[in-house]
């Protein structure tokens, strides 16, 4: 097949599902306001201003710009299908250009709301404009299925195909007891430094958790808005030299740090659509302290892979990372569970291929 697809090209997930129709032998398109290089995929950019500019003004202008143009580009290319990411934007813009059969992949945000107001109502208008143009819509999670089933017409089928993980890559391996016994009992958090994501939360439960393990430290990875906020708060709560900030760590890299951790936590306070960062832990091994919100009750369950919790409570977090520190043989036990759990259920090749499939036979129906 000739797949297009319409998403930002910066974005991890972007950059899996491309290269993954690429091995497959399919010809992949992108076509996106950002630009990347990606092997074995053609990058169309269109963009106003600089490349991958950060400007709101210029992003907004590049969206306009990619709407106008899209319809124009995707009739020269005659793909077989158009996929896209995303429904408020690139879901809008697949849907203006009227490009058939057209498959429209939710993400997350574009119908799980944490906020309410106008901007709220726009989003909403938005996501069932798209949903009402598609052929058919992918969901990572059953949660966001639920959420979406009543924003898209009865006639637009909804598939469950989730964003797996490649547990070749992420898997345990025999760490070297002497060297991590000098670093403590670690912590790790892998997400965005965003407020919806509560790193916050756990550097307020920090210093509890450190008074009663005083070899415990804290590794963050990713970058955003909050990281120097966090620095501040760690710097007032005396934990700055417990605190670790890595920034940005590409994806292929990070089994090394999940193997490095002795415990693994998730302390979002919104909706959360799907939770990849715990699949990833858990395959490889590391046990997980999570919020119950959202979707990530179906990546991680209570008592088995990890250990879950209600948001926003320091206090609460603290004490379930503090009993897994305290308790060897449930960490081993859990972590084990997990990496069973996603060999089971989120293998990341049976993903790309129930995708094609569901691809293939979108194009089949429409062409009938």
């Amino acid at each position: 097949m000739k797949i297009c697809i319409l998403a930002n090209a910066l974005s991890v997930h972007t950059q899996r599902w491309a290269k993954a129709f690429a091995e497959k032998g399919h010809e992949v398109h992108l076509l996106s306001i950002r630009h990347i290089e990606i092997s074995g995929i053609t990058v169309h950019t269109v963009n106003v201003g600089n490349v991958n500019s950060g400007s709101v003004f210029f992003t907004f202008l590049s969206y306009i710009y990619l709407l106008l143009t899209a319809k124009r580009a995707l009739k020269k290319l005659k793909p077989d299908i158009v996929i896209a990411y995303y429904t408020i934007t690139y879901g809008v813009i697949a849907a203006f250009a009227d490009y058939h059969p057209f498959v429209v992949s939710i993400m997350g945000s574009d119908v799980i709301y944490c906020a309410k107001g106008l901007s709220t109502v726009i989003k909403g208008w938005l996501t069932r404009y798209a949903l009402k143009k598609a052929d058919m819509i992918c969901s990572t999670s059953r949660f966001m299925i639920d959420r979406t089933v009543d924003l898209r017409p009865a006639t637009v089928p909804i598939k469950h195909i989730p964003f797996g993980v490649d547990y070749e890559l992420f898997r345990p391996v025999v760490r070297q007891e002497t060297k991590e016994s000098e670093k403590g009992f670690l912590i790790g958090f892998v997400k965005a430094l965003s407020p919806k994501y509560a790193p916050d939360i756990l550097i307020s439960a920090m210093p509890e958790i450190c008074r009663q393990l005083p070899d415990a430290r804290l590794v963050i990875i990713g970058q955003g808005p909050m990281k120097a906020q966090l620095q501040n708060m760690a710097r007032e709560l005396g934990i700055m030299d417990k605190v670790e900030f890595t920034g940005f760590i590409p994806n292929e890299k990070l089994p090394v740090f999940f193997n490095s951790f002795d415990v693994f936590v998730h302390p979002s306070i919104c909706q959360e659509s799907f939770g990849v960062s715990i699949l990833e832990a858990s395959a490889c091994g590391c046990p997980v302290v999570a919020t119950r919100v959202g979707g990530v009750p179906e990546v991680c369950i209570d008592g088995q892979t990890g250990i879950l919790i209600e948001p926003n409570n320091p206090d609460v977090l603290a004490e379930a990372i503090i009993k897994l520190a305290k308790n060897p043989e449930l960490r081993n036990n859990i972590g084990r569970a997990g990496r069973d759990f996603v060999v089971k259920n989120y293998y990341w090749k049976e993903n790309v291929q129930t995708m094609l499939e569901t691809l293939q036979k979108t194009v089949s129906e429409y062409r009938k």
